[in-house]
């Protein structure tokens, strides 16, 4: 309705991402052909990866950031962890056996992690697995001692006070569950990693063209009733404009880097 044009929407799944990204660096920069990055797409698959055949941003038109999505720390409801600080207390006492899982090697909530035992001076043993449904049963089961994850594939285990959440790796604590701290008021400002959804296009986008759809992202994040669905599914709507989307994307790149770096890690 704000471009007043149809807009479709077409699923390139694979490689985490890297088979849409290609395409979308190799389709004519008209404005036509874009796609949703994140941070597997472009903070941390171009670090994590050895042979990676896309510059997150010279290869790219930053349109808009869309919406920010936090993970949380979750423990089964009958752990024996009743905060954070207990968590890690007993992780400094048995140094390689506590357990954390997330949704896969690569993925922010793996990241979190890392950047979690390093500031807290602790030694995590991470268990990727294949999304996050796997950790859940594995968590309940008794056979992880936590679970980072993002809101979608835990927040009914939090309602049915199956589990039971020690924070919340935003800046600032959710409207929807307010009583959950944040991994900063508790210590740790370097462990606050959020997933991210940014709108791009082919490098060399017109700057006319790329300010009408960043002008678009804005309007459709700003309405009430957008920002009311965003919000109900744990994001916080954004909606920048093309500049301040490239910023952004310079500080998740240089801050995924050291976290890389620091933790030695690479795939295929």
């Amino acid at each position: 309705m704000i471009l007043g044009q149809s807009v479709i929407v077409e699923n390139k799944a694979g490689a985490a991402g890297l088979i849409g990204t290609k395409f979308v660096k190799a389709a004519p920069a008209d404005g036509y052909t874009m796609m949703v990055g994140t941070p597997a797409t472009h903070a941390i698959g171009p670090f994590l990866r050895k042979k990676m055949p896309y510059d997150p941003i010279n290869d790219f038109t930053a349109i808009s950031l869309i919406a920010k999505s936090p993970s949380f720390l979750i423990v089964k409801q009958d752990s024996a962890a009743q905060s954070l600080a207990e968590l890690l207390e007993s992780a400094k006492a048995h140094p390689g056996e506590v357990t954390y899982g997330t949704p896969g090697v690569g993925q922010t909530q793996h990241m979190i992690g890392l950047r979690l035992a390093r500031q807290a001076h602790v030694d995590l043993l991470h268990i990727p697995y294949v999304g996050t449904g796997p950790g859940v049963t594995d968590l309940l089961g008794g056979r992880l001692s936590m679970l980072i994850a993002s809101a979608g594939g835990v927040v009914p285990l939090i309602k049915d006070k199956k589990v039971r959440v020690l924070a919340i790796s935003a800046e600032e604590r959710s409207t929807l569950l307010p009583q959950v701290p944040t991994f900063s008021e508790q210590g740790l400002s370097d462990v606050s990693l959020e997933s991210f959804f940014a709108l791009f296009g082919p490098a060399g986008v017109d700057a006319v063209i790329r300010d009408k759809l960043s002008a678009a992202v804005a309007t459709a994040m700003s309405d009430p009733e957008m920002i009311k669905t965003v919000t109900a599914a744990y994001l916080t709507p954004v909606g920048s404009s093309a500049n301040e989307l490239k910023s952004f994307i310079k500080s998740e790149t240089e801050k995924y880097k050291q976290i890389i770096k620091e933790a030695n890690i690479s795939v295929e």
